[in-house]
């Protein structure tokens, strides 16, 4: 999806189901942790630039599913809107379901929803939050609590042909062209395009959207970008609050172009200086 609907700590994402568990190194049968950590570092500074350190870690193919639900609940519908349509005209989705359109998207290494762009974060479960006694010998379950979706964007940008685009993209096309425009303007081509950030409503209220947040930074600067972009809702009150307060400022709008069921206002473009 182009668009974050509601990302940190206050209300963002409804996705009650459980997580399939990743394959980074560090399952079981990896041969140590210390081969584990090493490897699972390469691969991260392959794919971010940067080791991620728990509770973060890269996303994986085995977390397809509920990155599918994730950027769906973000996108406020406009991703299975636009999988429907796939699983109806496209051959390659004969007898597939909208959300297992999702799903093989996400588990899909290239493009912009794909697991390689992602980072999820992880937390104990709520079942191990609030256990009564806990046993001291067993670690504490531990689940995706919530995940960040972005990249570096290509320079030179490359918008397409909008008409080519349904239209529920084509405002958020160009506002992603015209935040390249402004940073290529400022000497400093090729936005880090926050896509999306969500945290699970059982995790909500423990800073884990704001940590997601920092985390974003963290991967734009090691990406070499100078600046961050996104695209918020301005009926999301709470979402547009906290980027504002996290030094984001809005530079452009376009009419949102409606979907059944979606948003009616408008679509705000958001640059943060890093």
């Amino acid at each position: 999806m182009a668009a974050e609907r509601r990302p940190p700590a206050g209300d963002p994402i409804v996705v009650p189901f459980a997580t399939a568990p990743a394959d980074d190194g560090r399952s079981r049968g990896a041969p140590s942790a210390g081969a584990g950590r090493s490897g699972t570092a390469e691969r991260d500074m392959a794919r971010f630039g940067v080791a991620l350190l728990p509770p973060f870690r890269a996303a994986q193919p085995g977390d397809a599913t509920v990155l599918a639900h994730l950027i769906n609940l973000a996108g406020e519908g406009l991703p299975m809107h636009l999988w429907r349509k796939a699983a109806g005209d496209d051959p390659a989705f004969e007898g597939c379901t909208p959300f297992e359109v999702g799903v093989a998207r996400a588990r899909r290494a290239e493009g912009g929803f794909s697991y390689t762009k992602a980072v999820v974060i992880e937390a104990e479960t709520p079942e191990s939050l609030h256990a009564v006694s806990p046993s001291a010998a067993a670690a504490p379950a531990r689940e995706v609590a919530g995940m960040l979706l972005g990249m570096r964007q290509a320079v030179p940008y490359d918008a397409g042909e909008p008409s080519a685009l349904p239209a529920p993209l084509r405002p958020l096309v160009a506002l992603e062209a015209e935040a390249e425009r402004l940073a290529a303007e400022a000497g400093a081509p090729g936005t880090w395009y926050l896509n999306a950030l969500a945290v699970l409503p059982p995790h909500q209220g423990r800073g884990l959207g704001g940590r997601l947040l920092a985390q974003a930074e963290v991967l734009a600067r090691a990406g070499g970008a100078r600046f961050v972009s996104l695209i918020v809702d301005c009926d999301n009150r709470v979402a547009e609050a906290l980027y504002r307060s996290r030094g984001y400022r809005e530079v452009a709008r376009r009419p949102i172009s409606p979907w059944p069921n979606g948003p009616t206002a408008d679509w705000a473009l958001l640059l943060k200086a890093l």
